[in-house]
């Protein structure tokens, strides 16, 4: 998909229709790389679609990846690629599909600006670096380097088979997440051409993006590649032990009636990825390999063996709303409820109830609601908070829950994912002055904090870091506020009943 051209007759002329970034063609380790302008003053550079790896299609299929190849002339990178092959889209997909974009204020190499790299999240079945909502303008305009990028999803990410186990010699599965070390690795060698420091990097990302942010942290690969980290709603910490992602893998290959076939991998990499089963929504997340990931990340929260990185770690108010359908539906009578949580805390029913009581269907709703957001993210993001006791660099939370005037759907709340467009200030148009205050200060707190490694400023309430003794965290809301001990009686019945301590 490499998109190239005479350097001396398509650049000039672009540049005179005003349609490529003024300082010229940048050059990176693979060639030559022209861009657009943006933002609201067309004051930012924006380059699409550079290819960082090569494609991960034929014998490169379930494969580490593999340096991209270098081109001749000037790439322009104008526009999106692909998006990685997923459910259905009106977005082109392909396999052919990792590549990233860069928005940068920069107006020459030696700036050295922090720099911003974003994880798409989707459950590894679906998402993209294009998606509208993760446009780097905004943030990018804060003084920022901004990079998104693309990874592998679904059975393109996660398949993991003992016989690609050996063919690799240490595990596999691990497609996507190495898809985004790989993106790091080229932000470490490529970020400087376009004015970022390559030694002030901060990784965000959101549910799987977050998971991934949080895996990413103790990876051994990824020594050196970043030096901030912020998670939002990902701190469930989801990790596959080896075995169990290869006895997935074993199950398809069962499925597909290849059992004993000596040619397996040949066979597998030659199918359509679509005639996989259940290809759509084969869970990609990362895998124990032994490589990329040695062991749980909760176990090196315990031992400090984490990356000692700062971080922001935080959740939304009603994170749950967003997975009801898939996690089953909400009890609708009191009584319903009552035996609901009977039957899912046993013994430590009576102890929810209290600290969740309801008295009618619409307080069964929101309670329902609250218990599985408290008992996933709440007890989820706590216990990586404080796993960050263990290292020296200080830690910042997060509670979101400001809900726009107008909001579209009152059963919805602050759900999963209603953070993003306050994040990258992709709010809509014509928000409310407050809703645009709210997204101006998330941009100022989230690119100070890529600057400095604290987000405090002048102008914007004190975020005081959550520490021992003091549990602080702010309370993005109308108003804006710190506070302390989020929700601690509640985090700590969970803490109890849904999540045993890491062990040493």
């Amino acid at each position: 998909m490499i998109r190239t051209s005479i350097a001396g007759i398509i650049f000039f002329a672009a540049l005179a229709a005003g349609q490529v970034q003024s300082q010229g063609p940048v050059r990176i380790d693979t060639g030559r790389v022209s861009g657009a302008l943006g933002g609201s003053s067309n004051t930012i550079s924006v380059y699409k679609g550079i290819p960082f790896v090569a494609p991960p299609v034929g014998e490169l299929r379930w494969k580490a990846p593999q340096p991209a190849k270098d081109w001749a002339g000037v790439f322009e990178a104008t526009k999106f690629s692909p998006i990685p092959p997923q459910r259905q889209s009106a977005d082109p997909q392909s396999e052919d599909s990792l590549y990233l974009n860069v928005w940068t204020p920069a107006k020459s190499a030696a700036e050295r600006l922090p720099v911003m790299v974003w994880i798409y999240g989707g459950g590894f079945t679906y998402g993209s670096a294009s998606t509208r909502i993760y446009d780097g303008v905004h943030l990018a305009e804060h003084g920022v380097v901004v990079v998104t990028f693309n990874y592998r999803l679904n059975v393109l990410a996660g398949f993991a088979h003992p016989l690609l186990s050996k063919e690799s010699g240490h595990g596999s599965g691990d497609y996507g997440m190495l898809d985004q070390i790989a993106a790091l690795q080229w932000v470490k060698r490529n970020i400087k051409a376009f004015g970022g420091d390559e030694n002030n990097v901060t990784i965000f990302g959101e549910s799987a993006g977050g998971i991934s942010v949080s895996a990413l942290v103790v990876s051994p690969l990824t020594n050196g590649l970043f030096q901030k980290a912020i998670v939002e709603s990902g701190s469930a910490a989801t990790i596959t032990p080896l075995a169990s992602a290869e006895a997935t893998g074993k199950a398809m290959v069962s499925k597909m009636g290849l059992d004993g076939d000596p040619n397996l991998l040949a066979t597998l990499r030659g199918k359509a990825w679509k005639d996989l089963p259940d290809a759509q929504n084969y869970r990609g997340g990362p895998v124990v390999d032994g490589y990329a990931f040695t062991d749980h990340p909760a176990a090196f929260w315990a031992q400090g063996k984490q990356h000692n990185v700062p971080m922001i770690i935080g959740y939304n108010h009603d994170e749950a709303t967003f997975f009801l359908a898939r996690d089953g539906e909400i009890p609708k009578t009191v009584e319903e409820y009552q035996a609901s949580v009977k039957q899912r805390f046993g013994d430590s029913a009576g102890a929810v109830l209290s600290l969740y009581p309801a008295k009618s269907p619409e307080e069964v709703y929101w309670q329902e609601v609250a218990i599985r957001t408290d008992s996933r993210f709440g007890t989820g993001a706590r216990a990586q908070l404080r796993g960050e006791f263990t290292v020296p660099s200080k830690a910042w939370s997060y509670h979101f829950s400001y809900l726009a005037p107008g909001a579209r759907d009152p059963k919805r709340g602050v759900s999963h994912a209603s953070e993003l467009a306050f994040v990258f200030g992709t709010i809509p148009a014509g928000s409310t002055k407050e809703t645009q205050d709210i997204s101006e200060a998330m941009m100022s707190y989230w690119t100070q904090f890529a600057k400095t490694g604290d987000p405090n400023q002048a102008g914007l309430p004190q975020w005081p870091a959550f520490q021992k003794g003091s549990e602080s965290y702010l309370e993005i809301a109308a108003p804006m506020h710190a506070g302390k001990d989020l929700n601690k009686e509640k985090a700590d019945l969970f803490s109890r009943i849904v999540r045993p301590a890491p062990r040493n």
